[in-house]
Formats: C-alpha cells, sequence, structure tokens
C-alpha cells in the first residue's frame, strides 16, 4: 500500500490473511517519502520484499517472520 500525505508518497508492506482487514498487526515495513518497494512470494511461506531506499546508506531491516511467513529483505 502507498499512503500519500502532502510531503508525498510512503510505501508500507503489510501482510495478513485473505479477507482480514489491516489492523494492528502485520505491517513489515514502513518507508520514507520517494522511497519504493517491490514485493513478491518466492514461495508459498517466503515474501521478498525489495526496497528502493532514497539514501544508499539506509539499513535494510532484518529477515522477520510473520504467523508462519519468513519476510526477507534486499535492495533494488
Amino acid at each position: 500500500m502507498t499512503c500519500h500525505c502532502t510531503t508525498g508518497h510512503f510505501p508500507q508492506v503489510s501482510v495478513h490473511h485473505a479477507g482480514k482487514n489491516i489492523g494492528d498487526h502485520g505491517n513489515v515495513f514502513a518507508g520514507d517519502a520517494g522511497e519504493g518497494v517491490n514485493v513478491r512470494w518466492i514461495s508459498a511461506s517466503n515474501l521478498l520484499v525489495e526496497i528502493v531506499y532514497k539514501q544508499a546508506s539506509s539499513p535494510l531491516p532484518a529477515t522477520t517472520n510473520f504467523d508462519g511467513v519468513t519476510i526477507d529483505f534486499s535492495r533494488r
């Protein structure tokens, strides 16, 4: 999802079960204005989040797990 406010677009990635609303749990990435993401399923239980950072020095989030889904991060 991309949120927009007066300062630009902010990418966010949330993982939740099909048919469930986005809630307080499952948000795995929230970027800054001007950043981008490309998200793809590697397998039924592995999600890859490729991040386009504004600043090359920004650290990648650590690999995490949400409800049995492994979420890996890489730079794009």
